[in-house]
């Protein structure tokens, strides 16, 4: 793994609107949550990774199993590229019916975009939020479909839990995946996106592993109502 840099280095990157460091006080899925169909998304204009599971609770025992994931690779420019993407999305939603939508929280990358000035010259902003707009869509688009809230999960907070630290890097996360995922999956991955040169890879692997997250919190959860249910009793 490579070292863990340090905060003036992050700041470069950008970082989470969560300022402070990261505790995570309660689970963002929230206790009600203990089965489902489950679809998370980790958001982008040009690739949108997503990945979809089913957990089920039969005879006390908790399982969650990966039915399908993918890249959403978004055509054409403002409007027309939101609406491909949505719609790319409900042939998704219509074809596995999920019950549950989380999406990875928006971060602030300092530094980030550039404006050219009518003298020719380039200047750099401060930064920008990524693509709010399109999260906004998503919630708005879900919400009408089901009349639910989506989850929102900050990167921080997967990672934190998936890979040990909060500002894991992409190799943490690609290692990570290999000790929860069956190894013909990790493998059947790698060569699936081999044929586009590995666009879209990474995105896919952030949402496989965001599933992987919000599958730990409602397994939690399972457990934490059958302490309940005992206790009743």
């Amino acid at each position: 793994m490579t070292k863990v840099k340090t905060i003036r280095k992050r700041k470069k990157v950008g970082r989470s609107p969560q300022r402070g460091k990261v505790k995570q006080k309660q689970s963002p899925v929230p206790l009600t949550l203990t089965e489902g169909t489950v679809l998370t998304i980790d958001p982008g204009t040009r690739y949108l990774g997503w990945a979809l599971s089913k957990t089920s609770s039969k005879d006390e025992q908790f399982s969650a199993d990966l039915i399908d994931h993918g890249t959403i690779c978004g055509k054409g420019k403002g409007t027309p590229l939101i609406v491909d993407i949505v719609s790319s999305l409900d042939a998704i939603m219509d074809k596995y019916n999920p019950t549950v939508l989380c999406l990875e929280d928006y971060l602030f990358l300092v530094g980030k975009g550039k404006q050219d000035d009518p003298d020719g010259t380039t200047k750099y902003r401060r930064g920008l939020f990524a693509i709010p707009s399109l999260l906004g869509v998503l919630k708005y688009h879900w919400y009408l479909r089901n009349g639910t809230e989506p989850i929102m999960i900050y990167a921080a907070t997967w990672k934190s839990s998936l890979c040990g630290r909060a500002y894991a890097s992409k190799e943490d996360v690609k290692f990570s995946l290999t000790a929860h995922l069956p190894q013909k999956v990790v493998k059947d991955i790698k060569e699936e996106y081999m044929k586009t040169g590995g666009k879209g890879e990474q995105d896919c692997l952030d949402a496989i592993a965001i599933n992987l997250y919000v599958c730990k919190c409602i397994d939690f959860n399972r457990k934490i109502k059958e302490i309940e249910i005992l206790q009743e009793d």
